[in-house]
């Protein structure tokens, strides 16, 4: 497939390399990174509202901590589940939401309860609509242990969300660490929980973090210009494409034999010269007469 393939676009450029391409094939690869469809309008209250007191019973001030992914290994979501353990110890108000489904959940709710916070872990399975989610949290945690450039760190940039997450994959091509984001090691239960303990003790720097986030996906990870550049490389195959087939189609046309004028009974012909950047053996590329 993508030996077959005219370009081939990656969603970073730690993807792009760890396909390892060949030099030939490399050079068709370029990298067009995830983007997001920027709403403006505000979730409204009452929907937050009604989330907070029919499904996680949560207090104003409680530190809500937000995950969305497949739960899966490479999500590094156990490693979450242990520094939740840790932050428990000195912060009392605190829960976890973890938002969707995968092989790993029953792993998960074992870990949870082998740590003694199943009451402050809530598993709220696959969600279409994510927003509500992402405006009650307080901090967005992504914990990965391998990543491209996950939708979900996206999301809760546009939310102007304070993220802390690992210095995997593309991640670090998306947040800036102590710009837009906070970035730690990854499989670091302590780090993560310093992380999160450190911009719950810091509104201000949570607030900075969020909004330098949102200006960030404002201006490099519109759907709008993502959409374009791939328009554009259609536009560049294409292009190339019909410039391929009338090469073809001039190449019939000029390999033929024109007739000259006939002299003392010798006939005079020549075969026309192909161009030198197609095809050709010399014989053709070079004007020749036959006479009989």
């Amino acid at each position: 497939m993508v030996r077959k393939s005219d370009r081939i676009i990656a969603v970073s450029q730690n993807m792009k390399d760890r396909l390892q391409l060949g030099s030939k094939i490399a050079s068709k690869s370029l990298v067009i990174k995830n983007s997001l469809t920027l709403k403006t309008s505000e979730i409204q209250q009452s929907h937050r509202t009604e989330l907070l007191d029919y499904r996680f019973q949560s207090p104003e001030h409680e530190l809500m901590l937000l995950a969305v992914g497949r739960l899966s290994p490479e999500k590094g979501f156990i490693y979450l589940l242990r520094a939740v353990e840790l932050l428990s110890l000195e912060i009392s108000h605190l829960k976890l939401i973890l938002v969707g489904d995968g092989p790993e959940k029953k792993n998960l709710v074992s870990e949870a309860q082998r740590l003694k916070i199943s009451d402050k872990v809530v598993f709220a399975g696959t969600q279409k609509n994510l927003r509500p989610y992402f405006e009650m949290a307080t901090i967005y945690c992504q914990p990965s242990l391998s990543e491209g450039i996950p939708l979900s760190i996206l999301e809760a940039m546009a939310s102007q969300k304070a993220i802390v997450a690992t210095r995997v994959g593309g991640i670090p091509e998306v947040i800036q660490d102590g710009i837009d984001g906070i970035l730690i090691d990854p499989r670091d239960p302590m780090a993560l929980k310093r992380a999160l303990q450190n911009l719950w003790q810091s509104p201000d720097i949570r607030s900075r973090l969020g909004k330098a986030a949102r200006l960030e996906i404002e201006r490099n990870y519109s759907s709008r210009n993502r959409t374009r550049r791939i328009f554009e490389i259609y536009d560049q195959l294409l292009n190339s494409f019909h410039r391929h087939e009338r090469m073809i189609s001039n190449t019939n046309s000029d390999y033929k034999v024109a007739q000259g004028a006939t002299e003392g009974g010798t006939e005079a012909c020549s075969l026309q010269a192909a161009p030198d950047d197609r095809p050709s053996n010399d014989g053709i590329r070079s004007k020749r007469n036959w006479y009989k």
